[in-house]
C-alpha cells in the first residue's frame, strides 16, 4: 500500500480493524510483553534495515500491523523514534523499551537518547 491516508480503501480499513482486534486479543491472551515481542519485534527489525538502506519496504499488511501497534502502544512509537535518532542503540536495548515499557531501564534509555 502506497499513497496518502486519504487513499485507504475500505478493504484496508477492514483489515486494520481485524488486526487491531487480533493485537488486542494477543495482549489479553499472552500479556502485553509477549504480544509486543511477537507483533512488534519483526516490524522493528525491518524498520532498522530500512533505515540502514537495506531490505525491502513494508507490505500493505505490515504497514497496517505497524499502524495498529503504534496506535495501541506509545512505547512502540517511542522505539521507532529512538532508532531514527540513535541507530547505534542495540536491538537488545530496543526490545527492553518495547517489552519492559514501564521499567527504569527503558525510561533511562529513552532519556539518554533524547538528551543526546
Amino acid at each position: 500500500m502506497t499513497g496518502t491516508i486519504a487513499q485507504v480503501r475500505p478493504a484496508d480499513e477492514r483489515l486494520a480493524e481485524r488486526l487491531a482486534e487480533e493485537y488486542r486479543q494477543a495482549r489479553i491472551d499472552m500479556g502485553p510483553r509477549e504480544a509486543a515481542a511477537e507483533w512488534f519485534t519483526p516490524l522493528l527489525r525491518k524498520w532498522r534495515r530500512l533505515l540502514a538502506g537495506k531490505g525491502e519496504g513494508f507490505t500493505a499488511r505490515e504497514q497496517l500491523a505497524l499502524a495498529v501497534t503504534l496506535d495501541a502502544d506509545l512505547r512502540s512509537r517511542d522505539t521507532l523514534i529512538v532508532t531514527a535518532i540513535s541507530p547505534e542503540v542495540s536491538m537488545k536495548q530496543l526490545r527492553v523499551m518495547v517489552e519492559e515499557r514501564y521499567s527504569l531501564k527503558s525510561t533511562a534509555l529513552l532519556e539518554c537518547v533524547l538528551e543526546g
